[in-house]
Protein backbone atom coordinates (compact mmCIF):
# COMPACT_ATOMS: atom_id res chain seq x y z
CA UNK A 1 0.00 0.00 0.00
CA UNK A 2 1.25 3.23 -0.62
CA UNK A 3 2.63 5.07 2.50
CA UNK A 4 -0.08 7.96 2.95
CA UNK A 5 1.62 8.98 7.07
CA UNK A 6 -1.23 10.09 9.67
CA UNK A 7 -4.52 9.29 8.19
CA UNK A 8 -7.82 11.25 8.94
CA UNK A 9 -11.78 10.83 8.57
CA UNK A 10 -13.56 13.74 7.55
CA UNK A 11 -15.75 12.91 10.55
CA UNK A 12 -16.82 11.14 13.55
CA UNK A 13 -20.08 9.32 12.18
CA UNK A 14 -20.94 7.65 9.61
CA UNK A 15 -23.46 9.76 7.17
CA UNK A 16 -20.77 12.08 7.23
CA UNK A 17 -17.97 10.40 6.35
CA UNK A 18 -19.91 8.67 3.99
CA UNK A 19 -20.97 11.91 2.43
CA UNK A 20 -17.76 13.43 1.97
CA UNK A 21 -15.71 10.28 0.74
CA UNK A 22 -18.75 10.32 -2.17
CA UNK A 23 -19.19 13.71 -2.51
CA UNK A 24 -15.47 14.95 -2.23
CA UNK A 25 -16.62 18.12 -0.23
CA UNK A 26 -16.67 18.84 3.47
CA UNK A 27 -19.22 16.81 5.67
CA UNK A 28 -20.85 20.64 6.64
CA UNK A 29 -22.61 20.53 3.14
CA UNK A 30 -24.77 17.09 4.07
CA UNK A 31 -27.87 18.48 5.61
CA UNK A 32 -28.13 20.88 2.11
CA UNK A 33 -28.71 17.47 0.10
CA UNK A 34 -30.30 16.01 2.92
CA UNK A 35 -33.22 18.40 3.09
CA UNK A 36 -33.14 18.71 -0.70
CA UNK A 37 -34.19 15.26 -0.82
CA UNK A 38 -37.15 15.98 1.90
CA UNK A 39 -38.38 18.75 -0.48
CA UNK A 40 -37.78 16.92 -4.10
CA UNK A 41 -37.17 13.01 -3.34
CA UNK A 42 -34.24 13.70 -6.10
CA UNK A 43 -30.47 13.74 -4.97
CA UNK A 44 -27.99 13.01 -8.07
CA UNK A 45 -25.57 10.28 -7.84
CA UNK A 46 -22.47 11.63 -5.93
CA UNK A 47 -19.36 12.20 -8.26
CA UNK A 48 -17.74 8.95 -7.06
CA UNK A 49 -20.62 6.59 -8.61
CA UNK A 50 -20.67 8.45 -11.44
CA UNK A 51 -17.13 9.02 -12.20
CA UNK A 52 -16.85 5.34 -12.09
CA UNK A 53 -20.43 4.83 -14.75
CA UNK A 54 -19.10 7.12 -16.78
CA UNK A 55 -15.56 5.22 -17.35
CA UNK A 56 -17.81 1.85 -17.65
CA UNK A 57 -17.48 0.50 -14.64
CA UNK A 58 -20.17 -1.81 -13.04
CA UNK A 59 -21.18 -0.17 -10.05
CA UNK A 60 -22.47 -2.35 -6.86
CA UNK A 61 -22.84 -1.50 -3.45
CA UNK A 62 -23.25 -4.37 -0.54
CA UNK A 63 -24.17 -2.81 3.09
CA UNK A 64 -24.68 -4.94 5.72
CA UNK A 65 -26.27 -1.92 7.85
CA UNK A 66 -29.60 -0.64 7.72
CA UNK A 67 -28.84 2.53 6.03
CA UNK A 68 -32.33 4.31 6.55
CA UNK A 69 -30.88 5.70 9.44
CA UNK A 70 -30.19 9.79 8.90
CA UNK A 71 -31.16 9.30 5.56
CA UNK A 72 -27.82 7.89 5.07
CA UNK A 73 -28.69 6.11 1.46
CA UNK A 74 -29.81 9.10 -0.62
CA UNK A 75 -27.05 11.08 0.67
CA UNK A 76 -24.39 8.82 -0.12
CA UNK A 77 -26.02 6.69 -3.09
CA UNK A 78 -28.67 9.21 -4.72
CA UNK A 79 -32.09 9.12 -4.67
CA UNK A 80 -32.27 7.07 -7.91
CA UNK A 81 -30.71 3.19 -7.23
CA UNK A 82 -31.78 1.65 -10.38
CA UNK A 83 -28.79 3.78 -10.95
CA UNK A 84 -26.73 0.98 -9.85
CA UNK A 85 -25.90 -2.45 -11.24
CA UNK A 86 -26.23 -4.09 -8.21
CA UNK A 87 -27.69 -2.71 -4.77
CA UNK A 88 -27.49 -4.65 -1.55
CA UNK A 89 -29.27 -3.50 1.66
CA UNK A 90 -30.89 -4.55 5.12
CA UNK A 91 -33.98 -3.05 4.64
CA UNK A 92 -35.66 -1.12 7.92
CA UNK A 93 -38.62 -3.33 9.50
CA UNK A 94 -37.75 -6.11 7.60
CA UNK A 95 -35.71 -7.78 10.98
CA UNK A 96 -35.90 -6.89 14.39
CA UNK A 97 -32.66 -5.55 15.89
CA UNK A 98 -31.53 -8.10 18.19
CA UNK A 99 -31.42 -10.53 15.14
CA UNK A 100 -29.86 -8.43 12.94
CA UNK A 101 -27.49 -8.05 15.54
CA UNK A 102 -27.18 -11.74 15.19
CA UNK A 103 -26.99 -11.62 11.82
CA UNK A 104 -24.10 -9.75 10.95
CA UNK A 105 -21.25 -12.00 10.34
CA UNK A 106 -23.57 -13.73 7.83
CA UNK A 107 -24.67 -10.74 6.10
CA UNK A 108 -20.55 -9.74 5.60
CA UNK A 109 -20.15 -13.50 5.05
CA UNK A 110 -22.81 -13.02 1.88
CA UNK A 111 -21.69 -9.96 0.41
CA UNK A 112 -18.11 -11.24 -0.40
CA UNK A 113 -19.62 -14.24 -1.71
CA UNK A 114 -21.84 -12.38 -3.94
CA UNK A 115 -18.72 -9.69 -4.77
CA UNK A 116 -16.44 -12.60 -5.56
CA UNK A 117 -19.21 -14.11 -7.97
CA UNK A 118 -19.47 -10.77 -9.61
CA UNK A 119 -15.80 -10.78 -10.22
CA UNK A 120 -15.83 -14.62 -11.55
CA UNK A 121 -18.94 -13.85 -14.11
CA UNK A 122 -16.55 -10.29 -15.38
CA UNK A 123 -13.53 -11.34 -16.60
CA UNK A 124 -12.85 -7.99 -18.20
CA UNK A 125 -12.45 -6.15 -15.31
CA UNK A 126 -14.64 -2.80 -15.19
CA UNK A 127 -16.05 -3.92 -12.06
CA UNK A 128 -16.27 -1.43 -8.80
CA UNK A 129 -17.65 -2.83 -5.60
CA UNK A 130 -18.28 -0.88 -2.38
CA UNK A 131 -18.28 -3.27 0.63
CA UNK A 132 -19.61 -1.97 3.80
CA UNK A 133 -18.76 -4.01 6.62
CA UNK A 134 -20.32 -3.67 10.30
CA UNK A 135 -18.70 -6.22 13.13
CA UNK A 136 -16.42 -3.20 13.95
CA UNK A 137 -19.19 -1.11 15.11
CA UNK A 138 -20.33 -1.43 18.77
CA UNK A 139 -21.32 -4.22 20.06
CA UNK A 140 -18.91 -5.74 17.91
CA UNK A 141 -19.40 -9.14 15.85
CA UNK A 142 -18.21 -12.71 14.78
CA UNK A 143 -19.14 -15.81 13.65
CA UNK A 144 -19.03 -18.57 16.62
CA UNK A 145 -16.50 -20.56 15.29
CA UNK A 146 -13.72 -17.98 14.21
CA UNK A 147 -10.58 -18.65 16.27
CA UNK A 148 -10.61 -15.44 18.78
CA UNK A 149 -7.11 -13.66 19.32
CA UNK A 150 -8.86 -12.61 22.68
CA UNK A 151 -11.00 -15.46 24.10
CA UNK A 152 -11.79 -13.45 27.65
CA UNK A 153 -13.57 -10.42 26.52
CA UNK A 154 -16.66 -8.10 27.76
CA UNK A 155 -19.37 -9.71 27.18
CA UNK A 156 -22.16 -7.75 29.04
CA UNK A 157 -24.92 -5.56 27.37
CA UNK A 158 -24.30 -1.99 27.73
CA UNK A 159 -21.06 -0.43 28.20
CA UNK A 160 -20.64 0.49 31.96
CA UNK A 161 -21.04 4.46 32.58
CA UNK A 162 -17.94 4.55 35.25
CA UNK A 163 -15.42 1.56 33.76
CA UNK A 164 -12.37 0.65 35.68
CA UNK A 165 -9.18 -0.40 34.29
CA UNK A 166 -10.17 -3.95 33.56
CA UNK A 167 -13.46 -3.32 32.55
CA UNK A 168 -11.98 -0.71 29.55
CA UNK A 169 -8.98 -3.66 28.85
CA UNK A 170 -12.33 -6.17 28.35
CA UNK A 171 -13.88 -4.08 26.14
CA UNK A 172 -10.59 -3.51 23.72
CA UNK A 173 -10.72 -6.90 23.16
CA UNK A 174 -13.84 -7.27 22.06
CA UNK A 175 -13.38 -4.66 19.45
CA UNK A 176 -9.68 -6.33 18.70
CA UNK A 177 -12.02 -9.72 18.09
CA UNK A 178 -14.34 -7.68 15.60
CA UNK A 179 -11.23 -6.13 14.25
CA UNK A 180 -9.29 -9.77 13.13
CA UNK A 181 -12.42 -10.87 12.04
CA UNK A 182 -12.89 -8.00 9.58
CA UNK A 183 -9.28 -8.36 8.87
CA UNK A 184 -9.48 -12.04 8.06
CA UNK A 185 -12.63 -11.72 5.54
CA UNK A 186 -10.55 -8.49 3.72
CA UNK A 187 -7.18 -10.71 3.79
CA UNK A 188 -9.40 -13.82 2.06
CA UNK A 189 -10.80 -11.53 -0.82
CA UNK A 190 -7.59 -10.12 -1.70
CA UNK A 191 -5.97 -13.69 -1.85
CA UNK A 192 -8.87 -14.58 -4.32
CA UNK A 193 -8.13 -11.57 -6.39
CA UNK A 194 -4.65 -12.88 -6.38
CA UNK A 195 -5.67 -16.63 -7.29
CA UNK A 196 -8.24 -14.68 -10.16
CA UNK A 197 -4.88 -13.08 -10.85
CA UNK A 198 -7.05 -9.72 -10.70
CA UNK A 199 -5.05 -8.39 -7.88
CA UNK A 200 -2.17 -6.45 -10.05
CA UNK A 201 -5.06 -4.68 -11.49
CA UNK A 202 -7.31 -3.91 -8.88
CA UNK A 203 -7.22 -0.25 -6.43
CA UNK A 204 -7.82 -1.94 -3.48
CA UNK A 205 -9.08 1.02 -0.47
CA UNK A 206 -9.63 -0.31 2.95
CA UNK A 207 -10.78 2.80 5.15
CA UNK A 208 -12.91 3.25 8.78
CA UNK A 209 -15.70 5.92 8.30
CA UNK A 210 -14.56 6.79 12.22
CA UNK A 211 -12.74 5.67 15.06
CA UNK A 212 -13.64 4.38 17.93
CA UNK A 213 -12.89 5.71 21.70
CA UNK A 214 -11.99 3.44 24.48
CA UNK A 215 -12.47 6.38 27.65
CA UNK A 216 -9.06 7.85 26.58
CA UNK A 217 -11.14 11.13 26.51
CA UNK A 218 -13.84 9.94 28.93
CA UNK A 219 -16.52 8.18 26.23
CA UNK A 220 -17.08 5.83 24.98
CA UNK A 221 -16.67 4.53 21.12
CA UNK A 222 -17.91 7.69 18.24
CA UNK A 223 -19.54 10.57 17.20
CA UNK A 224 -18.84 12.48 20.51
CA UNK A 225 -15.67 14.46 19.48
CA UNK A 226 -13.09 15.42 17.18
CA UNK A 227 -10.20 13.83 19.37
CA UNK A 228 -7.89 11.84 17.50
CA UNK A 229 -9.23 8.35 18.88
CA UNK A 230 -12.46 9.11 17.26
CA UNK A 231 -11.66 10.46 14.33
CA UNK A 232 -7.81 9.28 13.06
CA UNK A 233 -8.37 5.94 10.61
CA UNK A 234 -6.77 3.73 8.74
CA UNK A 235 -7.14 4.52 4.62
CA UNK A 236 -5.25 1.62 2.90
CA UNK A 237 -4.59 1.99 -1.14
CA UNK A 238 -3.44 -0.30 -2.87
CA UNK A 239 -2.78 1.42 -6.57
CA UNK A 240 -2.43 -1.10 -9.76
CA UNK A 241 0.63 -2.42 -10.40
CA UNK A 242 3.56 0.16 -12.30
CA UNK A 243 1.30 3.04 -10.59
CA UNK A 244 3.80 5.71 -9.40
CA UNK A 245 2.26 6.45 -5.73
CA UNK A 246 4.47 9.23 -3.69
CA UNK A 247 5.20 8.88 0.20
CA UNK A 248 2.89 11.75 2.20
CA UNK A 249 2.77 12.64 5.93
CA UNK A 250 -0.52 12.76 5.74
CA UNK A 251 -4.31 11.76 4.33
CA UNK A 252 -7.54 12.12 4.98
CA UNK A 253 -11.23 10.61 3.59
CA UNK A 254 -11.67 14.09 1.06
CA UNK A 255 -8.24 12.84 -0.72
CA UNK A 256 -9.92 9.51 -2.02
CA UNK A 257 -12.13 11.00 -4.59
CA UNK A 258 -9.56 13.69 -6.35
CA UNK A 259 -7.47 10.60 -6.48
CA UNK A 260 -9.49 8.40 -8.22
CA UNK A 261 -10.31 11.30 -10.71
CA UNK A 262 -6.02 11.55 -11.33
CA UNK A 263 -6.39 7.86 -11.82
CA UNK A 264 -8.63 7.94 -14.53
CA UNK A 265 -8.02 11.10 -15.86
CA UNK A 266 -11.42 12.88 -15.18
CA UNK A 267 -11.43 16.50 -14.97
CA UNK A 268 -13.34 18.82 -13.13
CA UNK A 269 -14.41 22.60 -12.63
CA UNK A 270 -15.72 22.18 -9.20
CA UNK A 271 -12.74 23.21 -6.32
CA UNK A 272 -12.55 19.92 -4.14
CA UNK A 273 -11.19 20.28 -0.77
CA UNK A 274 -8.76 17.04 -1.38
CA UNK A 275 -5.88 16.04 -2.96
CA UNK A 276 -4.87 13.73 -5.49
CA UNK A 277 -2.72 10.81 -3.58
CA UNK A 278 -0.73 10.01 -6.50
CA UNK A 279 0.44 14.00 -6.80
CA UNK A 280 3.32 15.02 -4.61
CA UNK A 281 2.15 17.06 -2.10
CA UNK A 282 3.70 21.07 -2.20
CA UNK A 283 3.70 21.04 1.23
CA UNK A 284 2.44 19.41 4.57
CA UNK A 285 -1.39 19.92 4.38
CA UNK A 286 -3.92 20.46 6.70
CA UNK A 287 -6.34 17.43 7.90
CA UNK A 288 -10.27 18.60 8.38
CA UNK A 289 -12.87 16.36 10.43
CA UNK A 290 -16.46 17.99 11.16
CA UNK A 291 -18.60 16.36 14.03
CA UNK A 292 -21.59 14.87 13.91
CA UNK A 293 -22.13 15.63 17.77
CA UNK A 294 -20.33 17.61 19.63
CA UNK A 295 -20.51 15.60 23.00
CA UNK A 296 -19.38 17.41 26.04
CA UNK A 297 -16.23 19.61 24.28
CA UNK A 298 -19.02 21.58 21.68
CA UNK A 299 -16.20 21.60 19.46
CA UNK A 300 -17.66 21.03 15.57
CA UNK A 301 -14.21 21.38 13.62
CA UNK A 302 -11.19 20.88 14.22
CA UNK A 303 -7.67 21.03 11.51
CA UNK A 304 -4.90 18.80 12.24
CA UNK A 305 -1.12 19.64 10.72
CA UNK A 306 2.08 18.80 11.94
CA UNK A 307 0.96 17.76 15.28
CA UNK A 308 -0.83 20.62 16.17
CA UNK A 309 -4.74 21.45 16.36
CA UNK A 310 -7.05 24.13 15.91
CA UNK A 311 -10.52 23.80 17.62
CA UNK A 312 -13.87 25.56 15.84
CA UNK A 313 -17.16 26.33 17.51
CA UNK A 314 -20.66 27.75 15.82
CA UNK A 315 -23.71 28.11 16.73
CA UNK A 316 -26.63 24.95 16.36
CA UNK A 317 -24.10 22.37 16.19
CA UNK A 318 -26.41 19.60 16.18
CA UNK A 319 -28.07 21.03 12.96
CA UNK A 320 -25.03 20.12 10.99
CA UNK A 321 -25.59 22.62 8.52
CA UNK A 322 -23.33 25.57 7.26
CA UNK A 323 -22.72 28.09 9.94
CA UNK A 324 -22.93 32.25 9.41
CA UNK A 325 -20.02 32.89 12.04
CA UNK A 326 -17.35 30.62 12.96
CA UNK A 327 -15.53 31.15 16.39
CA UNK A 328 -11.72 29.79 16.65
CA UNK A 329 -12.26 27.33 20.01
CA UNK A 330 -7.96 26.84 20.81
CA UNK A 331 -4.82 25.88 18.88
CA UNK A 332 -3.36 23.34 20.84
CA UNK A 333 0.63 22.31 20.71
CA UNK A 334 2.01 18.43 19.70
CA UNK A 335 1.94 18.09 23.51
CA UNK A 336 -1.71 18.82 23.88
CA UNK A 337 -0.95 22.38 25.72
CA UNK A 338 -2.62 25.63 24.81
CA UNK A 339 -0.96 27.93 22.64
CA UNK A 340 0.38 31.15 25.40
CA UNK A 341 -1.08 34.17 23.64
CA UNK A 342 -2.95 37.02 24.54
CA UNK A 343 -4.23 39.14 21.84
CA UNK A 344 -6.89 38.71 19.11
CA UNK A 345 -3.94 39.49 16.55
CA UNK A 346 -1.78 36.78 18.16
CA UNK A 347 -4.18 34.19 17.66
CA UNK A 348 -5.22 35.03 14.18
CA UNK A 349 -1.17 35.19 13.15
CA UNK A 350 -0.78 31.68 14.62
CA UNK A 351 -3.69 30.31 13.00
CA UNK A 352 -2.37 31.49 9.60
CA UNK A 353 1.15 30.37 10.12
CA UNK A 354 0.30 26.61 11.22
CA UNK A 355 -2.15 25.91 9.02
CA UNK A 356 -1.30 27.93 5.95
CA UNK A 357 -3.12 25.66 3.17
CA UNK A 358 -6.73 25.69 5.13
CA UNK A 359 -8.15 28.68 4.80
CA UNK A 360 -8.26 28.70 1.06
CA UNK A 361 -9.57 25.51 0.72
CA UNK A 362 -12.36 26.37 3.11
CA UNK A 363 -13.54 29.96 2.28
CA UNK A 364 -13.91 32.03 -0.50
CA UNK A 365 -13.49 35.33 1.72
CA UNK A 366 -12.38 35.65 5.43
CA UNK A 367 -13.45 38.37 7.93
CA UNK A 368 -11.73 38.23 10.97
CA UNK A 369 -13.65 39.97 13.93
CA UNK A 370 -12.84 40.62 17.46
CA UNK A 371 -15.02 38.78 20.36
CA UNK A 372 -15.22 39.99 23.65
Amino acid sequence: CQDLGQTWACSNATMLSWYGIFQGVFPIHWLGDREEFFQTEQVALPPWFAILKKAGYRNQVRTVGILSFMNKVDTSFGSDLSEFDEFVQTPMGEIHWRDYYKQIPDREKAAFESAKQSVRDHPAGKNSQFIALDSTHWGYFWPEDFKLPYPEYFDGGSPPAFPDEEDIVLLKRRYFNAVSWVDHQIGDFVSFLKEEGRYEDSIIIVTGDHGEEFHENGSWFHSSSLYPVQVQVPILVKWPKGTEAPELSSASHLDLLPSLMDYLEVETDVALPGRSLLNESSGVRTQMSFACNTGVTGVCMAWYREGFTATFRWENPWRHATPERIYLDDILDPSGKTLDLDTSAEWDIALIKLFPDAAERMFTQIEMAEED
